[in-house]
């Protein structure tokens, strides 16, 4: 087992809790995708051990595991200005994201069932009305969670970080926080590698662990390097309601 791998079923649990919180908090609905090929549905061009049947029976029920393809997504929620780049090999889609501005809190790895869940609401908080505009801001996508790693041990540090993307409308001049634990920031453009998720549900720890394996090692197969320092996950769709998307990511090294 890889020292990624490792750092990474440490890490992962971390995602479940979230984005299992926000059901009934993000007043957005997504309807069922029809069907559509897998190389659309991913964003880039599968391996051969990528493609299982697309429906799956778990638990009695036939369950749709394919994600749902993110151009679908953004038509129907603000998502940040992406540019989807050409690649090498297979298992995994590159894409360029603008210099964007995105509200983010941190929070303890240490505590994460609870803390996870406090940073998700201090966020929403603030797009409900919680800034010195006293102004809601609409929901987008992704929720973003980021977790920092010892760059010689890949093994997580106590802190990670939330982050929701403000819109367009909200790009120059975001109102400023209201809580001393919420931030304002632009980030700077960047290349992200992703590997995208599909299923009803949120995914297992082990699932994760197992798609920042399989991605990390397609990028490097394509002769890529990427920031040892942190790994992403994005969160496009709401549990409990049918087809979603999931990435993985990693960023592209800046050297």
């Amino acid at each position: 087992m890889t020292l990624l791998r490792l750092a990474l079923l440490a890490t992962t649990a971390l995602v479940a809790s979230c984005y299992s919180i926000d059901e009934g908090a993000q007043q957005v609905s997504y309807s069922r995708g029809s069907r559509t090929s897998w190389r659309r549905a991913l964003g880039y061009q599968p391996c051969e051990a990528d493609l299982p049947n697309r429906w799956e029976l778990r638990n009695g029920k036939l369950q749709d595991d394919q994600p749902r393809p993110l151009p679908d997504i953004c038509a129907e929620i603000e998502c940040p200005p992406l540019e989807e780049l050409n690649t090498t090999g297979c298992g995994y889609g590159a894409r360029k994201v603008n210099r964007t501005a995105w509200v983010s809190t941190m929070y303890d790895l240490r505590n994460r069932d609870v803390t996870s869940q406090k940073a998700f609401w201090s966020l929403f908080m603030y797009i409900s009305g919680y800034n010195d505009k006293y102004i809601q801001i609409p929901m987008t996508a992704p929720v973003l969670s980021s977790v920092f790693l010892d760059p010689t041990t890949m093994k997580p540090e106590n802190s990670a970080c939330m982050s929701f993307y403000l819109g367009a409308d909200y790009q120059t001049s975001p109102p400023s926080p209201l809580n001393p634990e919420v931030d304002t920031d632009k980030w700077e453009e960047v290349v992200v590698y992703y590997r995208a998720i599909g299923g009803s549900g949120v995914p297992s720890d082990e699932k994760w662990a197992d798609e920042f394996d399989k991605l990390y090692s397609a990028v490097t197969a394509a002769g890529l390097s990427v920031d040892p320092e942190r790994i992403m996950t994005a969160g496009y769709t709401r549990p409990g309601y049918g087809q979603q998307r999931w990435e993985a990511l990693l960023l592209a090294s800046r050297e």
